[in-house]
């Protein structure tokens, strides 16, 4: 039970930690985009995170599903995945067999949990951001430590797979935070052929133009 306490105390207080150094450095955006994959033409919808930091490199998160002829798709980071699963894991296991929390070192399944907590913060890839004028960047991406979740209903068929994709989005960031955004990728999953797609983001940034110094960036150089 301390366990529990502790793991759910210490994500609490790491999410809050994050919030207040990060909080102006943060652009989130809904999105939606479309094209082929497999002679095959999609649909995808999803929504998106980047934490930028001074200089343009930025770290990408992102949860989208994808409808692809007969099949579907969820996809996210593998920490996104495999750090709740490391969590609960670790949360089942003190509270099954140290339920009254007589082991007062840091157990093996404490250190799961929180090495869960770890990984659920690895991101879905990187992004650079160079300007290009003001109010405008260009950014190439590319997302290669995602997973999806892959079903179909017509052939009783469900497995998990690896995911990357890698491209081009041109934004345009406007002095109240607002954003607007276009891209064109390549997306792959394992065992299917190279896709390609583009789409079309509105997004808010916590890190608002300056018109004051004329930066062509967030606030964050």
């Amino acid at each position: 039970m301390k366990s529990t306490l502790f793991v759910l105390f210490l994500s609490f207080s790491m999410s809050t930690l994050l919030a207040q150094l990060t909080s102006s450095r943060w652009h989130v955006l809904g999105k939606s985009s479309g094209g082929y994959m497999d002679s095959t033409s999609f649909i995808n919808i999803g929504a998106s995170a980047e934490y930028i930091f001074r200089g343009g490199l930025a770290l990408n998160y992102n949860f989208e599903y994808q409808r692809r002829g007969d099949f579907n798709h969820i996809h996210g980071s593998m920490g996104s995945i495999v750090g709740p699963l490391l969590i609960i894991s670790g949360i089942v296991y003190d509270a099954a067999f140290n339920p009254f929390g007589f082991t007062e070192e840091f157990s093996l399944s404490r250190w799961t949990s929180v090495g869960g907590l770890l990984i659920a913060l690895l991101p879905d890839g990187v992004s650079y951001h160079i300007p290009v004028n003001y109010h405008w960047d260009l950014a190439p991406y590319c997302n290669f430590v995602g997973v999806d979740y892959v079903w179909s209903r017509k052939w009783a068929y469900s497995e998990w797979k690896y995911a990357m994709s890698f491209g081009g989005k041109l934004t345009y960031w406007s002095s109240n935070g607002l954003t607007l955004n276009t891209f064109i990728e390549s997306r792959k999953v394992a065992s299917t052929k190279w896709g390609i797609g583009a789409g079309i983001s509105v997004g808010y940034s916590f890190a608002p133009i300056s018109d004051s110094n004329k930066v062509k960036l967030p606030r964050i150089r």
